[in-house]
């Protein structure tokens, strides 16, 4: 026996936690985007902005300088003083030329020394030019563009984010959410708990196994549960007489298993689709739910049904067997016994009719006998 919430059946789900921990992770993420966003910009974070402003600002500074025309007339200057510089170098590796020969140590010193002297020319030359050309059109763009970038974050941070830059955090938190919501509804599903209080009569399962649906399509059962706080009897009933009922009419029974023992009960559901046809056979599931009773009732045990379709007390009756059916003319007729013992046959109008006996709606009157006649020397009377 188990109760309502009993956790009956789990499949293993330690892929399904992963991916709970990796729902929760993508979550908590967006929220802190989502909260850095709403929060005012703290006193660090716009000293650091504004220092990014003059650094940029400076270094752009800094390339214009170097056009000063003052840098470019020292420039010139310098390149003067390196070309006299190579003139007196050449001049000395010549006269070193005439007196040593041009193996020795003090010639090779001084035609170092007239190379060292030519770089210097060429780099002073280099100089002049570069800073009478100026400086390279892209690098003063791409300082610009810094001090640009440096201006739109530290206005960003003062003015706060934008409302698109909040509602998109915001998606981002709800479709996060939404994710972390199906997979613990994937993980919550790898459990099979009661839903209701009940008796398992069959287990399908076993440890170890592979999941429900890899057997047969799922048409293995994992666990039968039966509730036998309320039992219940499914009728199949024909499809001439589904007409005929109706919920809550009451319904008599009688068990195979327990002779003499009647129980009592009510219609509770009637199918809206038949059974599947056998032969020429329609018949309509109807389930019925039983009243209290000390009879031992089992599940499972074979009942037979009387449904009590309509009932008319105080009603004059009289037996089937003693009336006649003119179908052609649709009456009914039956013999009243007169006082010699002589029958006469009266038209009478009936109504209800049971397989025993016909209300009597017209014709005769309680008291009345009626009789049948079998011969012409016998008559069955009744009354």
């Amino acid at each position: 026996h188990v109760n309502v919430g009993d956790l009956l059946v789990r499949q293993d789900d330690q892929g399904y936690q992963l991916g709970v921990v990796q729902a929760q992770a993508a979550l908590n993420a967006a929220q802190l985007t989502l909260d850095q966003l709403q929060a005012p910009p703290t006193e660090r974070d716009l000293a650091v902005a504004a220092a990014n402003v003059k650094a940029a600002q400076s270094a752009y500074n800094g390339l214009l300088s170097t056009i000063d025309p003052n840098t470019i007339s020292a420039a010139q200057l310098r390149y003067q003083q390196a070309q006299t510089a190579y003139q007196d170098a050449v001049q000395y590796r010549r006269d070193v030329g005439g007196q040593f020969k041009t193996d020795s140590p003090t010639y090779q010193l001084a035609l170092a020394q007239e190379g060292q002297a030519s770089f210097a020319v060429e780099a002073a030359r280099l100089q002049v030019q570069l800073l009478q050309h100026g400086v390279d059109g892209r690098v003063l763009t791409a300082a610009k563009a810094r001090i640009t970038a440096a201006q739109a974050q530290l206005d960003r941070l003062k003015a706060g984010a934008q409302p698109i830059e909040i509602d998109r955090a915001k998606l981002a938190v709800e479709q996060a959410q939404t994710a972390l919501d199906q997979a613990k509804q994937q993980q919550a599903n790898t459990q099979l708990h009661a839903p209701f209080a009940g008796v398992i009569s069959l287990i399908g399962v076993k440890v170890g196994t592979l999941s429900i649906g890899a057997q047969a399509g799922g048409a293995i059962p994992a666990i039968v549960l039966t509730d036998t706080s309320q039992l219940h009897v499914t009728l199949n009933v024909d499809e001439i007489d589904i007409g005929q009922i109706h919920e809550n009419q009451p319904v008599t029974f009688t068990l195979d298993a327990l002779p003499g023992a009647v129980l009592s009960g009510h219609i509770d559901q009637i199918a809206l689709a038949a059974n599947a046809a056998v032969g020429t056979v329609v018949t309509y599931p109807v389930q019925v739910t039983l009243d209290p009773s000390s009879a031992a009732a089992k599940v499972g045990m074979t009942a037979s049904a009387t449904i009590i379709v309509r009932q008319l007390p105080g009603v004059l009756r009289v037996p089937n067997a003693y009336v006649r059916l003119d179908r052609r003319n649709n009456q009914s007729f039956v013999n009243i016994v007169n006082a010699d013992s002589t029958l006469t046959e009266i038209p009478v109008q009936l109504g209800l009719r049971t397989e025993v006996y016909s209300e009597v709606l017209g014709g005769l009157n309680e008291g009345d006998k009626v009789g049948i006649n079998l011969d012409t020397n016998f008559s069955l009377l009744g009354n």
